[in-house]
C-alpha cells in the first residue's frame, strides 16, 4: 500500500485558495492617507446634511411668522426659535471652515493627529448641535399642526404640553445616541492608525478587522436610522390622534 502523503494532499486541497494579503508599509501609508481624507469628507457631508435639515425647520418657522396670525406671545416664541435655529446654522458653517482648515500635507501622521484633535473637540460639539435638529423640526411641525387644526398655537391641558416635551426629549435622544457609536469608532480607528500600524503583521490584522467591522456597521447604522425614524413617526402619530 502506498504511503499517504498528508502534506501533499493538504497543499493540493488548498491550492485554489488565495493567500491572505499582507500589507506592506507603503500599503499602510496609503491606508492612513485614505482614512485621513475619509474623515474630512464624512464630517463635511454630515455637517452639510444637518445644515440642510435645520434650514427646513427654519423655513417652517419663517412661514409660521409670515403666513399665520399669532399672538404677541407666540410671535415672541417663534421669533426666539427662529433666531436660535439661524444661530445654530451659522455655528455649523464654522465647523465646515475648521474641517477645511485642516490641510492635507505630505506628513500623513500629522494629518491623522490633526483629524483626531478635530474629532475630540469640534466633532463632539457638532454631535450635540446636530441632535437639536430633530426637536427643532418636531416643534416647528407641532406649531404648524396647531395652526391648521386650531388656527392658533394652544394646548388643551398641561398633559398636552408634557407630552410634547417628552416627544422633544425623545427626538433629541434618538439623534444623539445614534451618533455616539459612530463618533467613538471614528476616534478609535484614527487612534489605531496613528499608534498601532508600524508593524506589517499588526497593520494587516487591524486593516482587515476595520474593513470587516465597517461592513457590519453600515448595516447596523442603516437599521438604527430606520428604527429611529419609525419611533419618531409613531410618537408623532400618537400625539396627533389625541
Amino acid at each position: 500500500m502506498e504511503n499517504i502523503d498528508i502534506k501533499n494532499i493538504w497543499q493540493a486541497t488548498n491550492q485554489g485558495t488565495p493567500p491572505e494579503k499582507k500589507f506592506t508599509m507603503e500599503d499602510i501609508q496609503k491606508y492612513r492617507m485614505q482614512k485621513s481624507q475619509q474623515t474630512s469628507t464624512s464630517n463635511r457631508l454630515a455637517i452639510l446634511f444637518d445644515i440642510g435639515y435645520k434650514s427646513v425647520a427654519l423655513m417652517m418657522l419663517i412661514s409660521l411668522l409670515i403666513f399665520f396670525d399669532n399672538s404677541a406671545e407666540n410671535k415672541l416664541i417663534i421669533g426666539l426659535l427662529l433666531s436660535i435655529t439661524a444661530f445654530l446654522i451659522l455655528w455649523e458653517f464654522s465647523f465646515i471652515n475648521k474641517v477645511k482648515s485642516i490641510r492635507e500635507t505630505d506628513s500623513v501622521m500629522a494629518n491623522l493627529k490633526n483629524k483626531l484633535d478635530y474629532l475630540k473637540s469640534t466633532r463632539q460639539q457638532f454631535m450635540t448641535l446636530s441632535a437639536l435638529s430633530n426637536p427643532l423640526f418636531v416643534l416647528a411641525g407641532f406649531f404648524l399642526y396647531h395652526h391648521f387644526k386650531y388656527q392658533a398655537i394652544r394646548f388643551e391641558s398641561p398633559i398636552d404640553l408634557l407630552v410634547m416635551l417628552a416627544f422633544l426629549g425623545a427626538a433629541f435622544a434618538i439623534s444623539y445616541f445614534a451618533q455616539k457609536p459612530v463618533y467613538k469608532k471614528q476616534i478609535d480607528h484614527l487612534a489605531e492608525c496613528i499608534e498601532e500600524m508600524d508593524d506589517a503583521d499588526t497593520a494587516t490584522a487591524k486593516i482587515q478587522a476595520v474593513k470587516k467591522h465597517s461592513r457590519k456597521n453600515k448595516v447596523l447604522y442603516s437599521v438604527l436610522i430606520l428604527l429611529g425614524i419609525m419611533v419618531l413617526a409613531m410618537l408623532i402619530l400618537a400625539y396627533l390622534k389625541n
